[in-house]
């Protein structure tokens, strides 16, 4: 998958954990041989996940909104 298909796919599953949470491509400023490209989630000026590639931020949305769920109901 291409980066800003990544990128999309991303955002499709932090829209379905909450509408809130926008996911941003991180530019490639530190090495430019770096190939993977990498993601964090903010809710509005806020970073709320640290900078990862596309499947462990996938699986941090995953556990974000499961978290959700269950302080919803608390």
């Amino acid at each position: 998958m291409k980066s800003l298909e990544q990128l999309q796919a991303l955002q499709n599953m932090a829209n379905s954990a909450n509408s809130r949470i926008t996911v941003r491509l991180r530019p490639y400023y530190d090495d430019k041989r770096r190939t993977v490209p990498k993601f964090y989630a903010n809710i509005g000026n806020v970073t709320i996940s640290p900078t990862l590639d596309y499947s462990n931020l996938n699986h941090f949305l995953l556990g974000y909104s499961s978290a959700a769920k269950i302080n919803a109901t608390a």
